[in-house]
């Protein structure tokens, strides 16, 4: 196999790459999509109260906004129960702590 012949497969193998990510990035957005409403409405119930040092971290509100969203993403459905929501900041944690998601 020649050098243009393993070029033009590597072009192939990266434009198949791009199609997967679109694909993902399309399903996580339709996943998202699904559970948009409940993640604002938990969401919304913390403060949005951020410290308007550039070191400051971000508000509970948008952690747990953070956090739910990932959760979908990696589980494709709502956490339930408890869960820990908190980051460790400079050497502190912050966020609202234990949630208590439900059944």
């Amino acid at each position: 196999m020649d050098a243009a012949s393993i070029s033009r497969l590597a072009g192939v193998g990266s434009i198949e790459n791009e199609e997967k990510i679109k694909l993902k990035s399309r399903n996580d957005e339709e996943l998202l999509n699904i559970y948009s409403v409940k993640i604002e409405n938990i969401s919304s119930k913390y403060n949005t109260y951020k410290a308007s040092s550039a070191f400051a971290p971000p508000s509970d509100q948008t952690l747990v906004r953070n956090y739910l969203k990932k959760y979908v993403l990696e589980n494709g459905k709502m956490p339930t129960g408890e869960h820990r929501v908190e980051i460790y900041h400079l050497g502190k944690v912050y966020g609202p702590g234990v949630i208590n998601f439900g059944c």
